[in-house]
């Protein structure tokens, strides 16, 4: 997918292709960004989506998967439905022209990851697995009791 977005864009001096980063380089680019926008639905984490939140860069995300679980719409970002460009080139737009929202979902997001921690992210797994698991009981205890 990189080789023909760089012939698409060869010559362009305002578009840059970083390749590869890690650490404070890549919290480095996150902070200098004005919007971070994901637009992947099969994403299961979310991470990347954390990464740019927790650098204070206002999101744009699908409402799918793991970064649903980490945007609140209209709070730490904007969530698009998956695969409509439209919605997501209309929240872009959006935060364009409402510099002071983009400032304010990149506050929150960046609130919003510091009360994030991997015991925090497990237990909310375990709950679903529970939750899951007591639905599929559930099921199986109104079968038999038919």
């Amino acid at each position: 997918m990189l080789g023909p977005l760089q012939e698409q864009y060869a010559g362009r001096t305002d578009i840059t292709f970083t390749g590869f980063r890690q650490g404070s380089e890549l919290s480095d680019l996150y902070a200098a960004a004005d919007l971070f926008v994901f637009p992947s639905a099969t994403e299961t984490f979310g991470n990347v989506v954390l990464e740019a939140m927790a650098s204070g860069t206002a999101v744009i995300g699908a409402e799918a998967g793991g970064v649903a679980d980490n945007i609140r719409h209209g709070r730490t970002g904007l969530l698009c439905k998956p695969g409509d460009v439209s919605d997501f080139v209309e929240a872009v737009e959006r935060l364009y022209y409402d510099p002071s929202l983009r400032e304010k979902l990149a506050r929150e997001g960046r609130r919003y990851t510091l009360h994030q921690s991997w015991d925090r992210i497990y237990s909310r797994l375990f709950d679903s697995y529970l939750e899951v698991l007591a639905e599929q009981f559930q099921k199986v205890f109104t079968s038999e009791s038919l």
